[in-house]
């Protein structure tokens, strides 16, 4: 043993160094995907505020509108029959899933 000594030696510094490293290693995919899940479900309420504004406004009777938004495509179907009104969006989140989101209403 060493009497005077005043730090790590090199070998502990190694095995600290690649302890570190397996753990950032297997905590950073984890983290990649709480992040785009996150900003999966930011995608989520923006396209719901937007269908909701579609059905309250009723601007168009029927058809297909594509609106963009933070670099997401999103797709606005609008179909009618009758007095039945079906609102749906539909984008593809961050984290490569597919969504859609409907309204139905009814025109008095």
């Amino acid at each position: 043993m060493f009497r005077s000594s005043d730090g790590f030696s090199f070998i502990e510094v190694i095995i600290a160094l690649f302890i570190f490293s397996v753990v950032a290693g297997t905590l950073l995919p984890a983290i990649i995907t709480v992040q785009q899940e996150r900003f999966s479900v930011r995608q989520e309420r923006y396209a719901e505020e937007l269908i909701n504004q579609i059905v309250y406004d009723f601007q168009k009777e029927k058809g297909v509108e594509i609106v963009n938004y933070q670099n997401t495509t999103y797709i606005i179907h609008r179909y009618v029959a009758g007095d039945n009104r079906k609102y749906c969006v539909n984008w593809e989140g961050k984290n490569g899933r597919e969504y859609e989101r409907c309204l139905l209403g009814k025109r008095e």
